[in-house]
């Protein structure tokens, strides 16, 4: 009983310690002089590693959703749950990723001594690619899973 009770204090503790936290943003605080570099930075800020990384859990989650076991009848059934799978997983892959590449850009952006216009160009179109091709598989996925269940 005693023990029960300290692990409780303690989770209780790692709780309301770990909401006094702050928040870490990997951003360039150098702000830009120019319009269309301040307009490209904001695009930049619109794709954080929070959007990212949650759909990466989601498309993994996905995937391991559905795992199941099949009998031999169900043969266009598993079609459509294998192919909904290799997407989950593909869209994993590609925000896994973006997730990196944002990552990577950011330390470029904060190692830098003003903001750069190749570096920023470069960082939109590789993250929103990778995310758009993500995107893409996860709609492929949808798909196949309303293939799947819609019977």
């Amino acid at each position: 009983m005693t023990m029960t009770m300290i692990l409780g204090i303690f989770f209780v503790f790692m709780i309301f310690s770990s909401s006094l936290i702050g928040f870490a943003f990997a951003q360039n605080d150098v702000t830009a002089q120019d319009d269309s570099t301040r307009t490209i930075e904001e695009l930049d800020g619109l794709l954080s590693t929070t959007v990212t990384a949650t759909l990466t859990g989601l498309s993994l989650a996905g995937a391991t959703f559905l795992v199941r076991t099949f009998k031999d009848e169900e043969n266009e059934t598993k079609l459509h749950t294998q192919k909904a799978q290799k997407n989950f997983i593909k869209a994993f892959l590609m925000f896994l990723v973006c997730t990196i590449f944002i990552f990577i850009f950011d330390f470029l952006e904060i190692l830098g001594k003003e903001p750069n216009i190749y570096v920023l160009f470069l960082d939109l179109i590789i993250t929103y690619g990778f995310f758009g091709v993500g995107i893409m598989y996860l709609i492929k996925s949808a798909k196949e899973m309303y293939i799947m269940f819609g019977r």
